[in-house]
């Protein structure tokens, strides 16, 4: 067994955030040999946690040629491949089970953990001189897998306890889809998400439940990438025959001109073209919900360029309209954060600052509560 004050006094050598204090999604490097969600060159071992653009981008993976391996959860694999199918030429990628090892060429083993975060995360175990070091990335507690760890790399997404309002996932995604089939019979729909989150709800919307359903003939638009994760993730199948359009085909700007009924699903945060003004829009985790609710609609909701600047309509009058949010976070909450470290037992633990704003905070409050050092990095 390590001696916690060996830990203590040469956790460096063990696990660091590569970069400067003010860039942002970093490499993590863990152990020797191993770089987490994003390239370093002189390493010999890749691993992406999931296949959001701040943790996995396809540049990293393409750059890496030089690796032994590049593992990947079969899903976040089968993403990865599908935005880029000439990976699947790559003898140095492979895709790995929850609880599946892969030892390296420097006796470092890699374990990767259901983080429960989107289809396909993982959290990084790694065993590397009889030290575990565990990198959480994004991660829902307590559905996430919670493996002990002597150096834990925390993602710090809501490190405030403002960030306390749990999600009761099935309700939301009911009362939203009643909410949109109600929207449809006067006017379309544009939701907007996180990847992950925006493929979970065209799945949904597109299947509906055992109450309500939107009908085939509502197409479905979305950016030929989106489509493409929503395929890899949940198949091309429609149980009613829908249309999936890109965004961008004449077809689809066909629809949106004329104003036919359909949904638009963007990562978008503002309007995108002019015709978008008229439609009702739902935002996914777009913001903090302070309170208990997981839905909110707001009346005359401000409307935005794409440049920021408010919108207005001929006579110079700013566009106010109704828009609805709901929560679908797919991080944990701040209590669960705290829990999800009470149980993992780190004997340190470094916030991640490059994909957080909050990670100095969580920190200061990490090393009170546990009176363990927690330090913000890089």
């Amino acid at each position: 067994m390590v001696d916690p004050k060996d830990i203590l006094n040469n956790w460096k050598n063990y696990a660091k955030i590569i970069g400067k204090e003010d860039e942002k999604n970093l490499p993590i490097q863990l152990g020797n040999s191993i770089v987490v969600d994003g390239y370093v060159p002189g390493k010999k071992n890749g691993v992406f946690t999931h296949f959001h653009a701040d943790h996995m981008k396809i540049k990293d993976i393409e750059s890496a040629t030089q690796y032994d391996k590049i593992l990947f959860h079969k899903i976040t694999y089968k993403v990865a491949t599908a935005l880029k199918p000439t990976l699947q030429q790559r003898m140095n990628i492979k895709s790995m089970e929850y609880g599946q090892q892969h030892t390296t060429k420097f006796g470092e083993v890699i374990t990767l953990y259901d983080a429960d975060h989107v289809l396909g995360s993982s959290q990084i175990h790694v065993d590397v001189d009889n030290v575990k070091i565990l990198y959480s990335g994004d991660f829902v507690f307590p559905s996430a897998d919670t493996p002990k760890c002597d150096i834990l790399v925390l993602d710090a997404s809501h490190g405030l306890p403002q960030f306390n309002t749990p999600t009761e996932k099935d309700s939301v995604l009911r009362t939203t889809l009643k909410e949109i089939k109600t929207r449809l019979e006067t006017q379309s729909v544009v939701v907007s998400a996180n990847r992950g989150s925006l493929q979970e709800l065209m799945n949904y919307l597109d299947e509906g439940n055992d109450e309500d359903n939107i009908s085939g003939e509502i197409p479905f638009l979305a950016k030929t990438d989106d489509i493409i994760i929503k395929n890899a993730l949940y198949g091309t199948e429609s149980k009613v025959d829908r249309k999936f359009m890109d965004y961008d085909t004449p077809e689809a700007y066909q629809i949106r001109k004329y104003g036919e009924s359909c949904i638009i699903f963007t990562t978008e945060l503002k309007i995108v073209e002019p015709e978008e003004q008229t439609m009702y829009w739902i935002y996914v985790d777009r913001y903090n919900f302070s309170n208990d609710a997981n839905i909110s609609i707001h009346t005359g909701g401000s409307v935005y360029e794409t440049n920021g600047e408010q919108k207005k309509d001929d006579n110079g009058n700013k566009i106010n309209k109704d828009i609805m949010r709901i929560n679908l976070s797919s991080h944990t909450t701040y209590d669960g954060l705290i829990d999800y470290v009470r149980i993992n037992e780190p004997q340190i633990m470094l916030v991640d600052s490059s994909r957080g704003e909050h990670s100095i905070k969580l920190a200061s409050d990490l090393t009170k509560k546990f009176t363990r050092p927690g330090i913000s990095m890089p």
